[in-house]
């Protein structure tokens, strides 16, 4: 089943009409769910009739806001149980069995009073409900601060209140692709906001009924929210599988003479070592796969890849003008190591630049685990250690000409790169981070002269790396009283734009509100969503006992680390996993047979283990202390003490009259240790 939810604001506007017969024509969904149509129904019928649905329900708008339209095709048996201006509820029952039992078509108030009352209403509902729910619409509300870009920060007990409904009903967000906004005010520059209103949420046994189910959010055409195609039974094309070397085919007695009648082979010998072995390494892949489709008839599916051929490539020749570009690389590198410490002496740079033996080659070949996660080409370690004897001779070659003239190996030197997405929902490429790769900060006067030396140290480290700073992905923040002027001169000079929120650093905040609870809110928000995402009736208590341990302890251990805690964000903590603990089904709360700080105790003393994260806290801060006592020499250390304590050790430090939160945390992890 296909479907169609989506606030169109409006179906009188061409554009949007036109906008919904194009996805209609695309996608031919069973049923279209219109939110804020703005018309009656005698206007309505007529588009329904031009999209081919014949059955339909509508809720007329009030003067010139709201409305609510259903349209569906008659291989949708539909009963409708209750319809207002903000939900449609109804049971659905279809001859393919590929639509949930029940629907429920939600359309959020903008006001926050209206919205308790339909979270009331759903609560309501929820008690009649046996078989699988899908509930969709325009909830008008946010799960955590990440749905939402631009403006103020959405008051944390309204989030608190949407998740508690959703996680009272059992509900899981459905997956979704396109982007991670459904709704833009259209404003421009530091007026523009975003959210993630519009949702799919289905409960457990819709979740079990549908396990590919996939929501699309269309491009906004004639209306300011997306357009959400619900497909509860997505196909995705598959990828073709690479190229994986399996272990066990080193012990089939066929194995050897497959590997040397494909090494040996003699096309290769007027190509470079490089290209050589490349060049092997792909026709040894193809006679593998070949031959293991006869030698593993049972393991065809594993088996079975397309492997791209790697294109054949001269090295390329010296001429003048790279030796000059390599001289200009060379002085700026020398530049860049004069400001790094030396820590090779002269016998280790001797040891360094002996000629290389082979057996050197042989035995940082077989360092490589052999099972081991294998590169782009497919071979893993294990293939260097089964076959040495056939591809020793040629490996060693490579290497050897690698090290003694410097040439690149691009064919087999090649990595298959990890991104680690910078927001929960990636769009384009530039919201990936390498996972090698680290964030820097910067601190400096709003003046010219440090602008030219800050973009100085970018290109003596990029000529000298190879490594260019993207400063696309790089953001400049003021402080309060730099006026507006230097601000614009600041960003022309270093060719960077301003931010007015600089994000996270190593996963907190960099600018902190006032209230502590207030700016670790975050940690609470990434709690519950770990949480409301497992669902109590299908865990067993064993089940809960590992994902408590192993996930929802995990999220605030960073933060804990670095601050002292409120204790009022300690105790939602263990209120949070208490209630996972003892909940059940749709109820707000099971009864608590324990009290939590027996909960907290070892198992040999007739508790479970659970973290109390209170003194979680201080036991983290005071690991921070020790290592401050135990590394005084590290460049950390030195910086606090010239901050804190110039004039004493760490011990006999005093807190001072403006301790940063910081530093009055470590103070505490010292108190404790004491």
């Amino acid at each position: 089943m296909i479907f169609i939810t989506w606030n169109c604001q409006g179906l009188g506007a061409s554009l949007a009409v036109r906008n919904l017969k194009e996805v209609c024509t695309k996608y031919r969904p069973s049923l279209v769910f219109l939110i804020e149509t703005k018309k009656h129904q005698s206007y309505l019928k007529r588009i329904k009739k031009k999209l081919g649905f014949h059955s339909e329900f509508y809720m007329d708008p009030r003067g010139r806001s709201g409305g609510l339209a259903v349209w569906w095709m008659d291989e949708l048996q539909i009963d409708l149980i209750s319809g207002s201006s903000n939900i449609i509820h109804a049971r659905i029952s279809c001859t393919s069995e590929d639509a949930p039992y029940f629907l429920t078509l939600v359309y959020g108030p903008p006001k926050e009073a209206e919205r308790s009352r339909v979270w009331d209403r759903l609560a309501s509902l929820a008690t009649s409900i046996n078989g699988s729910w899908l509930c969709a619409g325009d909830f008008n509300e946010i799960l955590n601060q990440n749905e939402k870009m631009g403006g103020n920060l959405r008051a944390v007990r309204k989030i608190l209140r949407f998740h508690k409904m959703i996680s009272d009903r059992e509900f899981m967000d459905l997956e979704f692709k396109g982007s991670r906004f459904t709704w833009a005010n259209g404003r421009i520059g530091v007026n523009n906001i975003k959210e993630r209103i519009d949702r799919v949420f289905g409960n457990g046994e819709m979740r079990e009924k549908f396990p590919k189910a996939m929501v699309f959010h269309c491009e906004p055409i004639g209306s300011d929210h997306h357009l959400l195609v619900v497909d509860l039974n997505y196909q995705q094309e598959k990828s073709p599988r690479l190229f994986r070397f399996e272990p066990y085919w080193c012990k089939h007695e066929e194995y050897d003479g497959v590997v040397c009648r494909s090494w040996n082979s003699d096309k290769y010998q007027n190509c470079s070592a490089a290209d050589e072995v490349a060049a092997k390494l792909v026709n040894c892949s193809k006679a593998l796969r070949s031959w293991s489709r006869k030698a593993f008839p049972n393991n065809r599916k594993r088996i079975e890849v397309l492997m791209r051929k790697l294109e054949e490539c001269n090295n390329q020749m010296l001429t003048e003008e790279i030796l000059i570009q390599k001289e200009a690389i060379s002085r700026e590198m020398e530049e860049a190591i004069s400001y790094v410490d030396c820590k090779i002496t002269e016998a280790d740079n001797m040891r360094l630049m002996r000629a290389v033996a082979k057996e050197e080659v042989k035995a940082a070949c077989f360092q490589m685990g052999g099972r081991k996660a294998p590169g782009p080409d497919g071979f893993i370690g294990q293939f260097y250690h089964c076959s040495w004897e056939t591809v020793g001779d040629k490996i060693f070659e490579l290497v050897k000409n690698c090290v003694e003239n410097g040439l690149l190996i691009d064919l087999v030197n090649t990595t298959d790169l990890v991104m680690i997405p910078k927001t929960d929902k990636p769009e384009v490429v530039t919201q990936y981070r390498p996972i090698s790769l680290y964030d820097s900060l910067f601190f400096m006067k709003a003046l010219r002269k440090n602008c030219r030396r800050l973009k100085k140290i970018f290109a003596v480290y990029g000529n000298a790396s190879g490594q260019l700073v993207n400063l696309e992905k790089s953001g400049i923040y003021f402080s309060a009283n730099t006026d507006e002027n230097r601000r614009n001169r600041v960003c022309r000079w270093l060719e960077i734009k301003e931010t007015r929120d600089p994000g996270k650093y190593l996963g907190l905040p960099i600018i902190w509100s006032k209230s502590k609870a207030e700016s670790l809110a975050f940690n609470r928000e990434k709690m519950i969503k770990k949480i409301q995402g497992w669902k109590q009736k299908y865990l067993t208590q064993a089940g809960k006992e590992v994902l408590i341990k192993v996930v929802a302890n995990a999220v605030p251990v960073y933060p804990m680390t670095c601050f002292k805690m409120p204790m009022k964000t300690c105790k939602e903590f263990d209120r949070l996993i208490s209630k996972f603990w003892w909940g059940k089904g749709l109820e707000e709360d099971g009864i608590h047979w324990k009290a939590w700080n027996i909960m907290t105790l070892q198992k040999k003393k007739g508790g479970l283990g659970f973290r109390d994260f209170a003194n979680f806290n201080l036991a983290m801060l005071a690991k921070i202390a020790w290592r401050l006592i135990q590394n005084p020499e590290a460049l950390w250390a030195k910086m606090l003490k010239g901050l804190y304590f110039p004039h004493f050790d760490f011990l006999n430090a005093s807190k001072g009259g403006r301790a940063s939160w910081g530093w009055s945390s470590i103070l505490e992890g010292r108190a404790f240790l004491k």
